[in-house]
């Protein structure tokens, strides 16, 4: 299970009291859960479930917005994709943003074999592995 910690500010908690701690959560159901911590009960609650996964959610990374009212949260996929969550405030749904790999910037050492390899990987994901390594990335 891949997990990241991330915290709203009192600010942007709206009508939420009682609810500052959060954190996500992916695993092999293909989700990305955001959890709450509730003062009252003492408990963690599972808040929201985030589908755009089509295989195991390998990473999430949840950036500290510590007083801003915009919240982001990275996940990385067995599905090769990598997707950016975005939160306008605490009332807002999350919005998916995938990640273009063919915009990335090739390495100077093996320039165009990597660059050949993404040019080769289907839109929106990132190539395997093996292919870039083929080519002595």
């Amino acid at each position: 299970m891949a997990y990241g910690l991330g915290y709203l500010s009192p600010s942007s908690q709206g009508n939420q009291t009682g609810s500052l701690k959060r954190f996500a959560s992916a695993g092999c159901d293909n989700l990305v859960k955001i959890w709450g911590y509730r003062e009252d009960s003492q408990s963690w609650v599972e808040e929201e479930a985030l589908e755009g996964h089509t295989d195991w959610v390998r990473d999430v990374a949840w950036v500290l917005n510590i007083g801003l009212p915009r919240s982001y949260v990275a996940t990385a996929s067995q599905d090769k994709r990598l997707l950016i969550w975005t939160r306008e405030s605490a009332t807002a749904p999350w919005v998916k943003t995938a990640l273009d790999p063919s915009s990335a910037l090739a390495s100077p050492v093996a320039g165009a074999t990597i660059a050949s390899a993404v040019a080769n990987a289907p839109a929106g994901k990132f190539p395997d592995v093996e292919s870039v390594m083929e080519f002595g990335g």
